[in-house]
């Protein structure tokens, strides 16, 4: 049997034309395979650990221009989810303002990496947002609205990538401060997930931030003031309220290890201002970052009379673990 030489150079041109179309061009960044999505399975993600839950009703109402109401969203427990696929690129994501009945679709037969974060207001005041498209947006490191339900069109590679920089409110403002280690209460967690007939994730939450607390003896008037020399906020105690003067803080690094490697310098200066007005320097000392779930307790002396300011600031640290079995009600 004789073949058409003009049918064979055809059929090669094809093939070549073919091969030429399909082949990536240099310098084309390639695009990751999805997976399959031939069969799904739904995923519940059952939250515990560090961080424990019990429901509450939220208090107050809607008054002029929503103080009384962002109030008490700022007080509300925020939920991340970030699904990722088994070579890191994003798949799923969304924020809720509760654990319960959270659930994600996964094909089956793959890996995804899953990472969970709990966000509590704890001595601060609260995770910054907006309002966009109807509800709270929050920006920075979540960079989408809090809607309860998990999007699928999740692109931005850096959301829940970076826990420390949280943007947070000011005092009654509308405007955001950032700080290397943010004044909240953070959880988080991850972990590999290989699809397959299982229908539930759980999840423990650890605990990833440290507190730091003042003591002082001889303080029977004025204010004592902790001006932080980095990114974080300047505080000040009274007498009476410096027993309240625990503030805690959230490190990404914890996520990974439960001592801090990479960090901000804590260097503080002690001010007194008298009763009368006068502010007087005390001292300066730093604090390097403790493990995690840890408390740094700063034990000061105050001095006896305008006097012995001079005569030395006795600062002493004091570091104790912080672990509790306390229900914390979010």
């Amino acid at each position: 049997m004789k073949c058409n030489p003009l049918l064979v150079i055809c059929c090669l041109a094809t093939m070549i034309i073919s091969y030429s179309c399909n082949k990536a061009a240099p310098g084309d960044t390639p695009v990751l395979p999805k997976p399959d999505a031939k069969e799904k399975r739904t995923i519940n993600i059952a939250l515990g650990g560090d961080i424990k839950t019990s429901e509450s009703v939220l208090p107050g109402g809607r008054r002029l221009h929503n103080y009384v109401l962002a109030r008490t969203l700022r007080d509300s427990t925020i939920y991340a989810i970030d699904v990722r696929t088994n070579g890191g690129q994003p798949y799923a994501a969304g924020l809720f303002n509760s654990p319960e009945n959270i659930s994600i679709e996964l094909p089956t037969q793959n890996t995804f990496n899953i990472k969970a974060a709990a966000f509590r207001r704890g001595t601060g005041l609260g995770v910054w947002y907006t309002w966009w498209n109807g509800g709270q947006f929050f920006p920075g490191t979540f960079n989408r609205n809090l809607d309860n339900t998990i999007s699928y069109d999740a692109s931005d590679w850096d959301f829940l990538q970076n826990l420390s920089n949280i943007p947070l409110f000011l005092e009654d403002t509308i405007q955001p401060t950032y700080a290397f280690f943010p004044e909240v209460d953070g959880y988080a967690n991850q972990t590999a997930v290989f699809v397959d007939s299982s229908k539930q994730v759980t999840l423990p939450l650890k605990r990833i931030a440290f507190g730091i607390r003042f003591k002082a003896t001889n303080f029977t008037g004025g204010r004592l003031i902790v001006a932080y020399q980095n990114s974080m906020q300047t505080k000040a105690f009274t007498p009476e309220d410096i027993d309240n003067s625990l503030r805690i803080y959230t490190a990404d690094e914890f996520l990974v290890r439960d001592d801090i490697t990479y960090f901000e310098r804590i260097l503080f200066v002690l001010r007194w201002e008298r009763p009368d007005g006068t502010v007087m320097n005390l001292g300066e000392k730093e604090i390097y970052p403790p493990r995690r779930n840890h408390m740094i307790t700063v034990n000061v002396s105050m001095p006896t009379s305008i006097n012995t300011v001079n005569n030395g600031l006795n600062i002493t640290f004091t570091d104790t673990d912080w672990t509790t079995n306390e229900t914390i009600n979010l």
